[in-house]
C-alpha cells in the first residue's frame, strides 16, 4: 500500500508539472503578429475622410412680379467612411496586404434653415423674399449628394487618402510588434452606386454653379451643361 501510494503521489506530481510547464509556455508564446494586426485594426473599427466644400451660383427663377437674381452661397461638408472590420490581412514575408469593403458615402451636413443661415451670412439678407431662399437652400442636400458622389467616383485625391491612412497605421502597429514590413499593399473594394440626381439650380442665363470653385454645371441657351462627368458613369 504504502509503494502505491507513492507511486500515485509521484504521478500526481508529475501532472501538476507538466501542467505549469504547459501554462507557463502559453503565456510566454509570441502572439501571432497578423491575430494582433486584425484587433487592432477591429478596434479602431472605421477611418473617416471630411471633404469640405462651398458651392455658389447664381440664380433666375421665374417668379411672377418678382423675376428675382439670388447670388447663392452655402458651405458643406462631405463626409466618406471605411469600415475596417471587414477588412481581411495577410503577411507573406515582408509584404502585408489588406483588403477592405468599399468606401461608403455618408449624409452631408448643409445648411438646412433659412433664418439661421441668414443670421450667420448677412448677405443673404439682400434677399427680399424668403420663399425664394428657402427654396435654394432645400437644393443643398441633393447637390451635396450629388457631388459626394462625383468625388468618390472621378477625383482619386479620396482613395488615396484611405490608402495613406491604413498604410501608416498598420506600419505603426507592426513596428511596435517588431515585424519587419517593407510593403504596405492596400485593396478597397469598388462598388457600383446609382446617380445621384442633381435638381435643376434655375441659373441664371450664361452663369454656372461651382463647388470649391470648379463649376459643375452650366447654362447655356436654356440648356444645362453637366462640367464634371455625371456621378455613378
Amino acid at each position: 500500500m504504502p509503494m502505491i501510494r507513492r507511486a500515485l503521489m509521484l504521478a500526481g506530481l508529475v501532472a501538476v508539472v507538466t501542467a505549469g510547464a504547459w501554462w507557463f509556455a502559453g503565456r510566454n508564446a509570441r502572439p501571432d503578429p497578423i491575430v494582433v494586426l486584425v484587433n487592432q485594426m477591429r478596434t479602431r473599427a472605421v477611418v473617416e475622410h471630411e471633404r469640405r466644400i462651398t458651392v455658389w451660383y447664381r440664380s433666375c427663377p421665374e417668379v411672377t412680379g418678382i423675376n428675382p437674381e439670388v447670388f447663392v452661397i452655402w458651405p458643406g461638408r462631405l463626409l466618406y467612411t471605411l469600415d475596417l472590420a471587414r477588412s481581411e490581412l495577410t503577411l507573406k514575408g515582408d509584404v502585408l496586404r489588406v483588403t477592405t469593403p468599399p468606401i461608403e458615402v455618408e449624409e452631408p451636413a448643409v445648411p438646412s434653415d433659412l433664418a439661421q443661415f441668414i443670421a450667420n451670412n448677412p448677405f443673404w439678407n439682400l434677399t427680399t423674399d424668403a420663399a425664394i431662399g428657402n427654396a435654394a437652400i432645400q437644393k443643398a442636400t441633393p447637390v451635396a449628394r450629388y457631388l459626394s458622389l462625383y468625388f468618390l467616383n472621378h477625383d482619386a485625391s479620396v482613395r488615396t487618402y484611405f490608402v495613406k491612412e491604413i498604410d501608416s497605421y498598420l506600419r505603426g502597429v507592426a513596428g511596435a510588434l517588431g515585424v519587419n514590413v517593407r510593403e504596405v499593399v492596400v485593396d478597397i473594394a469598388e462598388a457600383k452606386r446609382q446617380a445621384a440626381a442633381l435638381p435643376k439650380l434655375e441659373l441664371c442665363t450664361g452663369s454656372a454653379a461651382a463647388a470649391n470653385g470648379v463649376p459643375f454645371v452650366r447654362e447655356s441657351q436654356g440648356d444645362y451643361i453637366y462640367l464634371f462627368p455625371k456621378a455613378g458613369n
